[in-house]
């Protein structure tokens, strides 16, 4: 048994693929139960869950007034009763035989307490399509080699229901709270190669930049709430969480040290040219995630260390000032992305 969470708020764009995309899962109908929680649409997203959650008895929709994406996710969990959970974003489009194959991730090993998906960006900008590469290279890396994927995303995952019963209500990176709280219980992280399809994505460099730095702050509030307990976790968990955790708060300060190296070889004038022309071609929109090629797209590829140093260090500099919320962020959609919404 499954039960599937779906947090939405003023999606009227995206929630008739999403209901159309969890109708056409492959898996059997009886193991199956759909919970959306609304948390206070004004768009006509209310309409549309209610009318699908009425036409099913498998559905429940949930009106609630909750903005933050974590009291949604809590809310459904309160009404959750498989042993077995799925979130998954109302503009992330899974493909139908995902559910199945991430179950079987899961039987594979009793030990595994979450499985992710590889996470595919529509139509990105070159540096988010270079992110989600890299990330999700790495995570199946960690997999093969080390037994154990460090993170999920926050697209699609599936977790083990006795994990957790809620989210901390200052969470803010569910899937980076739920690995860490698996891995707290000896649980291991699995991953299958997927492809989850995110929709909405960054429409500018500003919005990435800005979307990636809210997103490592998230990642930095778990990192320091699981701190004083990632030396007592279990192998291999202990291993990826320790490596991920020291690359977030260390890699600023060794990249630093690198780029002070280079400009004392190199010279100040030709190492700042070089950045100001990476980062400038960088932000180009070439082509969509789907097709490569071209001066953007490579320059993003080496641009991308660069942008995540810089990343990194806002987050660091930002973290004892900053308080987020759990609430929506919008990212403007990209041009040409209402078919793939409808």
């Amino acid at each position: 048994m499954v039960d599937v969470i779906v947090a939405v708020r003023n999606e009227a764009r995206m929630i008739a693929g999403k209901l159309g995309e969890l109708d056409a899962i492959d898996y059997p109908a009886d193991r199956l139960r759909f919970v959306i929680v609304d948390g206070g649409s004004s768009d006509g997203t209310i309409t549309a869950i209610t009318a699908h959650a009425a036409a099913d008895a498998r559905w429940q929709a949930l009106l609630t007034n909750l903005a933050s994406k974590t009291a949604q996710l809590n809310e459904g969990l309160v009404h959750s009763e498989a042993p077995w959970v799925l979130v998954t974003d109302a503009d992330a489009r899974v493909p139908a035989d995902t559910l199945a194959r991430l179950v079987d991730e899961a039987a594979r090993d009793p030990r595994i307490g979450v499985v992710g998906t590889t996470i595919v960006p529509h139509q990105a900008h070159p540096l988010d399509a270079w992110h989600w590469r890299m990330s999700n290279w790495i995570r199946c890396v960690e997999r093969r080699v080390g037994g154990a994927s460090g993170l999920v995303g926050a697209p699609c995952y599936l977790f083990r229901r006795d994990i957790l019963d809620r989210f901390p209500d200052d969470a803010i990176a569910d899937d980076v709270h739920v690995v860490c709280r698996a891995a707290r219980q000896g649980a291991r992280t699995g991953i299958v190669e997927g492809d989850v399809m995110e929709l909405r994505v960054a429409g500018s460099t500003l919005g990435w930049f800005c979307h990636k730095v809210r997103r490592t702050l998230g990642y930095l509030r778990e990192v320091f709430r699981f701190a004083p307990e990632l030396l007592r976790t279990a192998a291999p968990m202990r291993t990826v969480l320790l490596w991920r955790a020291l690359a977030l708060t260390m890699a600023p300060a060794a990249g630093l040290a690198a780029g002070v190296l280079l400009v004392s070889v190199v010279g100040l004038p030709w190492v700042a040219g070089l950045i100001v022309v990476l980062a400038a071609a960088s932000g180009i929109r070439s082509a969509p995630a789907t097709r490569r090629g071209g001066f953007p797209d490579a320059a993003a590829a080496v641009a991308l260390p660069l942008w995540l140093l810089l990343i990194t260090l806002t987050a660091l500099v930002l973290y004892p000032f900053v308080r987020q919320s759990a609430s929506y962020s919008r990212l403007a959609l990209n041009a040409g992305e209402s078919d793939a919404c409808s």
